[in-house]
């Protein structure tokens, strides 16, 4: 048993032994799909557009229910007091359905070609109004992982254009979240108004530097994926050249 053991554990080392001569014997494939490879990326790497991101947080104060309810309870008859009243639990749930509202809204059709339009008007952008796909790219809405907060992120090749994106995101938000309010409380929208604003999470910035494209990260990939490819052709080759050889050999013998 103890001979059986050490034949294997042998076995194993002429293996791997075998394995670092095959790839040592053709290095130059292996090193050259790795400069090859990694030539390559960095190339892609630097020829890639710098993508800024200008980005905010916005929380919505809406403490404005029960100041809706005080003014409308007392100018109300008595049965409809009793609707107001009843429906009054489900009234303090409505900054969430404004906050969902608004998320949906902005990412809309009308709101994302309102925004595309001032763009390409004030800055030039390159943009097909009729595209919903360019639409799309402008910038980004969506709640934040609390589901609590709107989060705003433009990604342009132009920091002052995302800066201005998300200008403009804060102005529509603000002008739909006017619209819900005044649907909702129609004949005390003046009072409602006065109980609602938007209080910022995180302020409106942009980065100094390019989120895109990651160029280290696409770099070290290209180097990666350029070695590992290099083993898979070195011992690719190898193979081919032992089944050459092979052939060759019998070629002979049957001479």
């Amino acid at each position: 048993m103890e001979k059986e053991k050490i034949h294997s554990v042998n076995d194993d080392e002429v293996d791997l032994y075998q394995l670092i001569s095959i790839i040592w014997r053709r290095r130059n494939i292996a090193v050259m799909t790795f400069l090859v490879s990694t030539i390559l990326g960095t190339t892609i790497a630097f020829l890639l557009p710098n993508i800024y991101q200008a980005r905010a947080t916005i929380h919505l104060n809406v403490d404005l229910w029960k100041y809706y309810l005080e003014e409308v309870i007392s100018s109300i008859s008595q049965n409809e007091k009793l609707s107001v009243i009843v429906q009054s639990d489900t009234k303090s749930s409505k900054t969430q359905e404004l906050t969902q509202f608004l998320v949906s809204a902005l990412n809309g059709y009308e709101s994302r070609l309102r925004i595309a339009r001032e763009l390409k008007e004030k800055y030039g952008l390159d943009l097909n109004l009729s595209d919903r796909k360019d639409l799309d790219r402008i910038y980004t809405v969506r709640l934040d992982k609390n589901g609590v907060n709107i989060v705003l992120i433009s990604e342009m090749k132009d920091r002052k254009i995302a800066e201005a994106t998300i200008k403009l995101l804060i102005e529509e938000l603000d002008r739909k979240a006017k619209e819900f309010i005044y649907a909702y409380c129609r004949n005390a929208y003046k009072v409602c108004e006065e109980h609602y604003s938007i209080v910022f999470v995180e302020e409106p910035f942009s980065f100094d530097k390019p989120v895109k494209p990651k160029r280290g990260l696409i770099i070290s990939a290209s180097a990666i994926s350029g070695l590992l490819l290099g083993i898979f052709l070195a011992f690719l080759w190898e193979g081919l050249a032992r089944r050459r050889d092979e052939l060759k050999a019998k070629s002979n013998l049957s001479m």
